[in-house]
């Protein structure tokens, strides 16, 4: 699908991938195929020469996320986050933020759902910690409901609403701590999900949390190795 993708022109992507949204029965491999369908006109949108076609191209990037969230999508929050991080990058914070709880809100279910972002990926997350994670290892990889925890605090301290983010710590520590007891998830896996978690703290100056965490993330980095 991504090979397709990536050979069609930005005329023709639209077309050709409605008629082969339409030959899925499927309405969980419907949503898959929307949300990289916006993925791919994300990234036209932020290539150079292609600003005549910007803001037509960051139409179809929205409404290719709602659909695909509309027609199955919501049960899958990967879609729900790569969305808001749209939403981040278009500078619409305060839609973001319901997506961002509602992520957080289903972090019991299992099995633990993972985003993972590698090299590349600038024009789509604008975030300098996430980018110096996947300079540093080549990719990041942890659970969609962190990755929720660490945008919303984050935007929270941007927006000047750091007592809101500070009430939320207790809740993303619980998590990760939750994570690294049952074991579920591989050391490398972890190690990112307790990175997000130190700049987290570090965010909100908190700073001896945050030492303790990144010291954590490095033990299972070498627990990894």
């Amino acid at each position: 699908m991504t090979d397709i993708c990536e050979q069609l022109s930005v005329q023709d992507r639209q077309p050709a991938l409605d008629y082969m949204t339409r030959t899925f029965s499927d309405d969980h491999d419907r949503g898959w195929l929307l949300a990289c369908l916006a993925m791919f006109f994300h990234m036209d949108a932020s290539k150079p020469g292609y600003e005549q076609w910007q803001q037509e191209l960051l139409k179809k990037v929205e409404g290719n996320y709602l659909k695909a969230i509309k027609c199955g999508g919501e049960d899958n929050i990967q879609i729900m986050m790569d969305y808001a991080w749209f939403l981040l990058h278009i500078h619409r914070c305060d839609e973001a933020i319901p997506i961002l709880k509602e992520i957080i809100a289903r972090e019991d279910d299992l099995p633990v759902e993972l985003s993972g972002y590698s090299e590349g990926v600038n024009h789509l997350i604008a975030d300098k910690n996430l980018l110096n994670e996947i300079d540093k290892h080549g990719t990041i990889t942890a659970p969609t409901v962190a990755i929720a925890y660490y945008v919303l605090v984050s935007i929270y301290c941007d927006t000047d609403r750091e007592t809101e983010g500070v009430d939320l710590l207790p809740a993303f520590k619980r998590f990760c701590s939750k994570l690294l007891m049952e074991r579920e998830l591989d050391p490398m896996k972890l190690s990112h999900t307790f990175s997000l978690l130190g700049y987290t703290y570090q965010a909100m100056s908190k700073y001896t949390e945050a030492g303790q965490a990144f010291r954590r993330a490095a033990d299972l980095r070498l627990a990894a190795q």
